[in-house]
């Protein structure tokens, strides 16, 4: 069949520079704003990258046009912009700050029929002039280093790849030689985490900044099922025994898993350090122990625990944070994970 429109491509040179929405970077107005007012109320307390000058996009699916603002003056809990309003925002509208961009090189227009297109835009927002953020305080800490234990999304796999770094040198001679320049196994593991509300999605912004990608470190736990309480633990014995000598063969010479996180039935958790690995035989078999950093205040029966993981020292594998919005308020993401020593 012949397509009986001839393609239109606008002129993109006269649009190189443009201002893009940054959705990570938004407040929700938490009061209708009418045609003339000049003072925007939202949720919660003005964050840091909330600052005069900025333009901000409101965003709300009664607007049938984009309306953009420039901010005077930010409050506790509300910004003053530097024109009134001229439409009306109903509560609930967003507020997203915008910076500069520029389109990439290339713009690509996949055409399915006459009057059926994909066009992929990529912008590049100009160095120097985003968001200025610092993050908060991190919500949870254990034995000096952030706890991030936000679940994964169990709908797609969970990947591990066991790494033992191996540098060989070949002379071209025959014999070549082998050097572990690194001497403990670690594994990159990557866990998803889909169809993230917002707050969700700010909790692991805030967590890449402050770790500052790669350069940080943290607290991870595996969500494995990786060991089995044989014996319930007396309240001030800090000894967990666990079924079989395995654990103590596979772990008790290395230096990377070192704490364990505990899930229990009525949905708490708790953190412990594994100071010492011994095993031990008597009447009820050959079981290794864990020698914890801390007993468990009320003791610790096997009925109430759901599920014992390892605790993984863990840096961010890459510098780069993407976020995939679905919707204007839902968000997947896939986090990459390096496995350290916890020394």
């Amino acid at each position: 069949a012949r397509w009986r429109r001839r393609p239109q491509y606008a002129n993109l040179g006269a649009y190189r520079r443009v201002l893009t929405a940054l959705d990570p970077y938004r407040v929700k107005l938490t009061a209708q704003v009418d045609p003339g007012d000049l003072v925007v109320p939202f949720e919660g307390a003005a964050p840091s990258w909330l600052l005069p000058g900025q333009q901000v996009h409101f965003r709300h699916f009664k607007l049938i046009q984009n309306r953009v603002g420039t901010i005077s003056i930010v409050n506790a809990n509300s910004f003053v912009l530097v024109a009134p309003m001229p439409v009306s925002l109903p509560a609930g509208a967003q507020a997203i700050v915008m910076a500069p961009a520029r389109l990439a090189d290339g713009t690509k227009v996949t055409r399915y029929s006459d009057d059926a297109q994909d066009v992929a835009i990529a912008l590049d927002v100009t160095p120097g002039e985003d968001v200025l953020y610092v993050p908060p305080a991190a919500p949870s800490v254990f034995a000096g280093y952030e706890l991030f234990d936000a679940k994964p999304n169990w709908t797609s796999s969970l990947d591990v790849t066991w790494q033992h770094p191996l540098e060989e040198v070949d002379f071209g001679r025959g014999v070549t030689w082998h050097r572990e320049y690194i001497d403990f196994a670690g594994y990159v593991i990557r866990m998803s985490y889909n169809e993230r509300r917002e707050a969700k999605v700010r909790d692991i912004v805030d967590l890449f900044w402050r770790q500052r990608g790669k350069c940080g470190e943290f607290w991870l736990p595996t969500w494995s099922d990786d060991m089995k309480m044989k014996v319930d633990m007396l309240e001030s014995d800090p000894v967990m025994r666990i079924g079989g000598t395995d654990l103590f063969d596979d772990y008790s010479a290395q230096t990377t898993h070192q704490a364990i996180y505990i899930q229990f039935v009525d949905g708490t958790v708790a953190t412990r350090k594994v100071i010492g690995f011994s095993t031990v035989s008597d009447a009820i078999g050959d079981d290794t122990t864990l020698t914890l950093d801390a007993a468990f205040g009320s003791g610790l029966t096997r009925s109430s625990i759901r599920k014992i993981s390892w605790l993984m020292r863990v840096s961010f594998a890459t510098d780069q944070l993407r976020l995939e919005w679905v919707t204007d308020e839902v968000a997947n993401i896939q986090l990459t994970f390096q496995t350290l020593e916890a020394l």
